[in-house]
């Protein structure tokens, strides 16, 4: 069987998608498919095997992603079996072409929430509501050139049937567990009870919540990785607050042993269509308590990975961290819970998608 990926996020870039993509061709070279990732070229970036980079610019409002231009790569790409996008955009739209050219399957896989990403465009509210209209108009237009659709969770199911869709199917991004697992080694040293969050810092992902309830965790240390456009704003709110601590941006094969550390893993975020780094740190032993919104609602478990709160709610927050310390048996209940994420099962289930 011969398939191509296409998506707009990809190597260098860090993020979940690159990395459930990354997954997938990894998986899917171990079962004999013959599969070939389409993406936006970077000169940060050398194409590796069964990669082609198409001409892309970087886009102004989001630091990180780039915009790619179809490019004459049919040869390269020879006959293709299924087509398979993980993107509604420039990409997205060149595969489902390409798709069509050589009467390949299309099956798009939805990955992001793109609506809730407007205000890194503008912040004038007619603008906004507009250029929601538009996007809703195009998902729907371009959703439906798909065979298949998949998401990652069942809310997000809920919110693409609602727009009239319903060749829609939930599969779950994967988790490498290989990689993610407990770490003994302290790579990290922090002061006990230790409170987390990795990831980008931005708008979306409303780390106020977290920052606010610090100031109630007397004798905690909250440690918060990674980079992106808010950071300066966080640091700002956070300037008072002794036991809160940013590290910037961790590379990769540090994240497992930064997830180990922590006791709690929280994620504040309101726009998740799955929410990958709470898997890998369940991964690692870690609950997590993140916000009872999109994705997060169906892949953290009251109880049994972690627990939701409600955004904003700053006492549900500080009881349910507090809650997670106190269940000593959450640890292992997380490791168990995201056994029906590792890349092996996702990429056989994708692979019979393709098959029937």
């Amino acid at each position: 069987m011969k398939v191509a990926l296409f998506t707009d996020s990809y190597f260098p870039q860090i993020n979940g998608v690159t990395y459930s993509i990354s997954l997938l061709k990894k998986q899917f070279f171990e079962r004999g498919l013959d599969v070939t990732v389409v993406f936006p070229k970077s000169s940060d970036y050398l194409c590796g095997e069964n990669e082609i980079g198409i001409k892309s610019f970087s886009l102004p409002f989001y630091e990180g992603y780039r915009v790619g231009f179809p490019e004459a790569i049919s040869d390269r790409l020879g006959d293709l079996d299924v087509v398979h996008t993980h993107t509604q955009f420039s990409i997205g739209g060149f595969g489902a072409y390409i798709a069509r050219k050589k009467n390949a399957k299309h099956i798009n896989t939805l990955h992001t929430c793109p609506e809730y990403y407007v205000d890194y465009i503008t912040s004038l509210k007619p603008i906004k509501r507009f250029l929601k209209y538009l996007y809703i108009g195009w998902e729907k237009r371009f959703l439906g050139t798909a065979e298949i659709v998949t998401v990652p969770s069942k809310e997000i199911k809920k919110d693409v049937v609602g727009k009239g869709l319903r060749n829609v199917k939930v599969v779950p991004n994967a988790i490498d567990l290989d990689f993610f697992n407990e770490k003994k080694d302290g790579l990290f040293s922090f002061e006990k009870p230790v409170i987390g969050y990795s990831g980008r810092h931005s708008t979306e992902k409303n780390l106020e919540d977290l920052i606010e309830v610090s100031k109630r965790l007397d004798g905690y240390t909250v440690a918060i990785a990674g980079d992106g456009p808010c950071r300066e704003r966080y640091e700002s709110m956070a300037k008072n607050l002794d036991n809160v601590v940013f590290l910037g941006w961790l590379e990769r094969d540090k994240l497992p042993y930064f997830y180990s550390t922590l006791d709690v893993f929280v994620f504040p975020s309101i726009a998740e269509t799955q929410g990958l780094v709470a898997l890998e740190s369940n991964a690692c032993g870690t609950p997590v308590v993140g916000a009872n919104c999109k994705g997060l609602k169906n892949n953290i478990i009251d109880g049994k990975n972690g627990y939701l709160y409600t955004p904003g709610d700053i006492d549900m927050l500080e009881n349910k961290i507090k809650a997670c310390i106190d269940d000593e048996e959450l640890v292992d209940k997380s490791k168990n819970h995201v056994e029906k994420y590792s890349s092996i099962e996702i990429a056989e289930e994708i692979i019979k998608l393709y098959q029937d």
